[in-house]
């Protein structure tokens, strides 16, 4: 029940002013980040990714397992931000702060410091 509590408490936080990644463990499942754009995955408006919706990265491990490796996302950089999404406190999304092009959001996420757990 503890964790469950933590998991609400940070996905308030994240809602609000963003996760830091640093100060709270928060992995993506595998250690690709490249974005499904054929599944919505990131929302692109006059090919300008829209600060939306982005990559999905999760508070508990085992939940990103299910998509593969757990890694342990270090640092990111700055023009992106971390956000609790959907419905599921421990969901989140990696996303950009502000509209800008695709090629840049990618050059960005290749920029993502990422850990394997294993």
């Amino acid at each position: 029940m503890e964790a469950i509590l933590g998991y609400a408490e940070f996905a308030v936080l994240a809602h609000n002013t963003g996760l830091a990644c640093t100060q709270t463990p928060i992995y993506r499942g595998g250690w690709d980040l490249t974005p499904k754009y054929h599944l919505g995955e990131v929302k692109i408006k006059k090919g300008k990714v829209q600060p939306i919706r982005g990559v999905s990265l999760e508070l508990d491990p085992v939940d990103a397992a299910k998509h593969g490796v757990p890694h342990r996302v270090k640092s990111i950089p700055d023009e992106l931000e971390i956000v609790q999404q959907g419905k599921r406190p421990g969901h989140h999304e990696l996303r950009p702060k502000v509209e800008m092009p695709v090629e840049r959001f990618e050059e960005l996420l290749k920029q993502v410091v990422l850990e394997p757990t294993q």
